[in-house]
């Protein structure tokens, strides 16, 4: 991605969790099954619970990291080179059916990743920070949906 490009993601790490708040699941590289080149793609798994996505805008980072309820369904995490990112399912519905859906986002400034490159990588500590940090939100997240 060029410095003036406002466009294009820059990377996508999915997380499981974990019970050290690491998370599982490498840096989202683009080169996940079913994946259309460099930052595009698909991973498939029911336990996804919060996914990250870095990207620059002008001169400076930012990170929008989306959460996904305990209690809803997911079946795979999504992303296009483009900007669109998420988790989806397929459920089928009759008319008059109600499916109540919970996520969360949060964007926010981001530190600027180790090397500049497509997709960018972070250092390991990088990692580390803010893998423990979206943990963190994820497990505040899925108390206020407990409660709701």
């Amino acid at each position: 991605m060029s410095a003036e490009s406002t466009s294009e993601p820059d990377a996508l790490t999915p997380g499981t969790g974990g019970p050290d708040g690491t998370g599982t699941g490498g840096p989202g590289s683009g080169d996940g099954p079913g994946n259309g080149g460099p930052g595009n793609g698909k991973l498939l798994s029911k336990d996804w619970q919060w996914n990250r996505l870095q990207f620059k805008l002008g001169n400076n980072w930012y990170s929008a990291t989306q959460f996904n309820a305990p209690n809803q369904p997911v079946e795979e995490l999504s992303w296009r080179n483009y900007g669109r990112f998420g988790f989806f399912f397929k459920k089928k519905m009759k008319q008059g059916d109600v499916q109540k859906l919970n996520y969360r986002f949060h964007i926010a400034p981001s530190e600027q990743p180790a090397l500049e490159s497509f997709p960018p990588q972070v250092s390991k500590e990088q990692e580390k920070h803010w893998r423990a940090a979206a943990q963190k939100a994820y497990a505040q997240f899925s108390n206020w949906v407990v409660k709701q």
